[in-house]
């Protein structure tokens, strides 16, 4: 067998090294980057398991988010999460783990539109379009996921670590954008029923009125009437025409169609009274009128009536 000298010895020991080094960090590499992977599909696990499964109508939503951001800290390691909403112009802080109180700041119509169309970003997006957000951080390292929904500002959501603490990991972006999306989603949906809430009971409201409405219109219905059946004096006897148009004396008036007004002469008739005296507002076209209509059924009327209580009995 043939001798190696040194040199080839030592060549070849560095040959293998860098082939066993090469080997390292492709394997390093590998799996670095099946843990960013498991850490996407973790973030996006995380979102599905512990917010959006909890996205039902029944449970209140701030109670979702509250729990929510409690999860974010947990699960990402952080000093703090917040969750901000966006209506009237303005920001406001709603929900923060741990709490941190309400704060609030005004957005201008612009500023809305650059804020909900910005991906996940850090200080040094905010000290540009939200400087606001980075006041009492004292230096703090945070992500802020802008919340939208058909490109509207509907709030933002903030993970926050204190100064000196190592720095998000990058995938924790993919939690934020997917967390923001879900949320964005559960808002409007929170605020659309709302809306129709309100119309309900605008609604609601309006019936009772109608209601009230249609009672006070029948009490007084049932006022009048009344009050009518007290002007009658028999089934066709009524007085007020005669009290509106100051008619004295024998004057009265009796109301209803010519079988009606014939019946109740004849009643009167049955009670012995022989003559009674008929007059109009218009006399020349109520003569002819009384004579066509009512007259007849008088006179028939009559007739019957002798004749069922004296077969005997003439014409009166």
């Amino acid at each position: 067998m043939p001798k190696l000298d040194t040199g080839t010895l030592l060549l070849g020991a560095i040959l293998a090294a860098m082939a066993l080094a090469t080997v390292a960090y492709v394997a390093v590499t590998a799996i670095r980057g099946q843990r960013r992977d498991a850490a996407r599909l973790g973030a996006i696990g995380f979102v599905r398991s512990s917010f959006a499964s909890r996205l039902d109508r029944t449970i209140p939503l701030n109670e979702v988010l509250r729990d929510m951001t409690e999860s974010l800290r947990r699960n990402l390691g952080l000093d703090a999460a917040e969750v901000w909403t966006a209506s009237g112009g303005a920001l406001e802080r709603t929900i923060s783990d741990p709490e941190r109180g309400p704060a609030r700041f005004p957005l201008t119509g612009p500023e809305e539109s650059i804020v909900a169309h910005a991906p996940v970003s850090g200080i040094a997006w905010a000290k540009v379009w939200l400087p606001a957000v980075l006041a009492e951080r004292n230096g703090a390292t945070i992500r802020i996921a802008p919340v939208s929904h058909t490109g509207h500002l509907l709030g933002l959501i903030v993970a926050e670590r204190r100064a000196g603490a190592p720095a998000l990991p990058t995938e924790a972006d993919a939690t934020l954008k997917e967390l923001a999306r879900e949320v964005g989603v559960a808002i409007n949906n929170a605020r659309l029923d709302s809306a129709l809430e309100a119309t309900l009971e605008d609604l609601r409201q309006h019936a009772q009125a109608l209601e009230a409405s249609r009672a006070r219109i029948v009490v007084a219905a049932d006022a009048e009437r009344r009050r009518i059946e007290r002007d009658i004096h028999d089934e066709r006897l009524w007085m007020p025409i005669a009290r509106a148009t100051g008619a004295l004396g024998n004057t009265s008036c009796l109301v209803g169609t010519p079988e009606q007004v014939a019946h109740a002469i004849l009643e009167y008739y049955k009670l012995g009274i022989g003559s009674v005296l008929i007059r109009g507002f218009d006399p020349f076209n109520d003569t002819v009128e009384f004579g066509r209509e009512l007259i007849p059924r008088i006179k028939a009327g009559t007739i019957e009536i002798d004749r069922s209580l004296s077969p005997q009995a003439g014409v009166r």
